[in-house]
């Protein structure tokens, strides 16, 4: 029968990178040595010490490990070589993870608030980190990991913060308005000078975004792209202008993800062929 510690350093073992192999195997620690040293319990801990100490293991393999242990069977094998159906399975799985959370943050920012976009493109970014870690091993995992984690907070984030402006492109009505007397209040515990105009319907709507001279510009006429359903505020300027920065960063970042995800299956076939 196994000693106690055997086990669970085979599963430590199986989760590490090649190339953490290869660093320990050019130090003089082979995979089956390390498998001897850790028969038992102050075995396991020399092993896992050898291994922090000379293969330097990087914080995103033990996270995956600890994620593998507490999910079971669910993660059973991630992070070790395997065949391109599976890699693509899971870079597929990420990928509509990633379109299905973008149109949340965007839902739920336009049509309900959005302090909960930002909760959904925060929870649906966390589901992400967790599905990509889980990720099986393919050659350079750990860098596409990271680009497709970073890829994915830019397009969620951009989105939570330009949604209103990305509906009002899309399904705004631009109008000329005349700038009314502006709001006064208390913002963060400071005064606060909030743009006010009023639409052709006669309807006094308060602006997303203030333009610092409304104060001295009443009765100056303005181009404003305002919802017809008022579920937004109006926006000063044209629909020409909404989202011009912001939509190509974030196509920008949905085409990098897709590249990460397409590189990794590739590099995952191109493996299996040189064996």
């Amino acid at each position: 029968m196994a000693a106690r510690g055997e086990a669970g350093i085979g599963e430590f073992l199986d989760g590490l990178s090649p190339r953490t192999v290869g660093v320990l195997a050019e130090a003089g620690f082979e995979m089956g040595l390390l498998r001897h040293l850790g028969r038992t319990d102050e075995g396991a801990r020399q092993v896992r010490h050898i291994v922090g100490q000379f293969g330097r293991v990087p914080w995103w393999h033990r996270a995956a490990h600890r994620i593998r242990r507490g999910f079971g069977a669910l993660a059973a094998g991630a992070g070790t070589p395997a065949g391109t159906g599976r890699v693509a399975a899971y870079w597929s799985a990420a990928l509509l993870c990633a379109v299905l959370g973008l149109a949340a943050t965007l839902t739920a920012s336009v049509l309900v608030a959005r302090v909960l976009g930002l909760a959904v493109a925060g929870a649906v970014w966390i589901v992400l980190v967790v599905l990509l870690l889980m990720a099986p091993g393919t050659r350079g995992r750990e860098a596409a990991v990271l680009v497709a984690l970073g890829a994915s907070a830019v397009l969620l984030f951009t989105a939570f913060l330009n949604a209103p402006e990305w509906y009002l492109a899309a399904r705004g009505r631009q109008v000329t308005a005349t700038v009314v007397a502006p709001l006064r209040g208390w913002s963060h515990g400071s005064p606060a000078t909030y743009c006010r105009v009023r639409l052709p319907g006669g309807a006094v709507r308060r602006v997303d975004r203030n333009d610092r001279t409304c104060a001295s510009e009443e009765g100056r006429s303005v181009t404003v792209v305002y919802d017809p359903g008022g579920r937004l505020d109006p926006v000063l300027g044209d629909r020409a202008s909404l989202g011009r920065i912001s939509r190509p960063i974030a196509a920008g970042a949905g085409f990098v993800l897709f590249g990460t995800a397409t590189a990794a299956v590739l590099a995952t076939g191109r493996r299996g062929r040189g064996r």
